[in-house]
């Protein structure tokens, strides 16, 4: 591909305007515009992330918060890697969940000496290669691990799907178009360039959003022709695709 969009949206830089809400039947909704475009699907995600403490904390605080995050989830942890600096601390916990889901929890502490304050950031993500069965039971054991600190986990949900080939993408919108209003969505901005498109869209049949300029967002749509497999593939994520496209 001549050209690649490279969105990286790091969770931990989204900024906390993404609605609490959410809806039970947004898998529901993706899995509706994944058959719709006639696409394969390849993986989900799901992830929250939120300020859980104002203040700086060392890699000890980090270790024993994550372990209590891994008991209360179940993890059966593989890998753990950190990074200490003077102002900057992480901590990095891989493994598993007891269906078997790929779970990875981040915790990020920093401290800002122009202004004297530390924050103190949770990033909890569950990835699987087959269908999300239990995604509500998943949003929920997000909620309530968020809710211990008293806070409210901006949550996102994505699907990766594919299509065998090289599609002709003028020719696709009309399908793609006729899923949105499928959905009652509406269709903010787009973003086009010769592998590549992209909705912003909103649906009052989601629940959660995000706001960009005013606008209510809860729907992102992508389709990126990748060559070295000769597959189209299909991002759909909701309020926003997180990761790169």
């Amino acid at each position: 591909m001549k050209k690649t969009l490279a969105i990286v949206l790091l969770l931990l830089l989204v900024p906390a305007f993404i609605q609490a809400n959410h809806t039970t039947d947004q898998e529901e909704i993706m899995k509706i515009i994944l058959d719709d475009l006639e696409g394969n699907y390849l993986k989900g995600d799901i992830s929250g992330n939120q300020r859980i403490y104002e203040k700086f904390m060392g890699l000890d605080v980090l270790e024993g918060i994550g372990y209590n995050i891994k008991e209360n989830l179940g993890m059966t942890e593989t890998d753990r890697r950190t990074q200490e600096d003077d102002n900057y601390n992480q901590m990095n916990f891989y493994g598993y969940d007891k269906d078997e889901n790929q779970l990875t929890i981040i915790l990020s502490s920093y401290f800002d000496e122009e202004i004297d304050k530390g924050e103190t950031y949770l990033y909890i993500n569950f990835a699987n290669q087959e269908q999300f069965l239990k995604i509500n039971g998943i949003i929920d054991d997000i909620d309530n691990i968020y809710n211990d600190y008293n806070v409210n986990a901006e949550i996102t949900t994505n699907i990766i799907g594919s299509i065998d080939g090289s599609i002709d993408f003028d020719r696709y919108q009309d399908r793609i178009n006729e899923s949105i209003e499928g959905i009652n969505g509406n269709i903010l901005g787009t973003y086009e360039d010769d592998n590549l498109i992209s909705y912003n869209i909103y649906t009052n049949w989601i629940d959660n959003f995000m706001t960009i300029e005013k606008d209510k967002m809860n729907l992102n749509i992508a389709l990126r022709y990748n060559e070295s497999d000769d597959a189209t593939l299909i991002f759909i994520g909701t309020p926003i695709i997180t990761g790169g496209y």
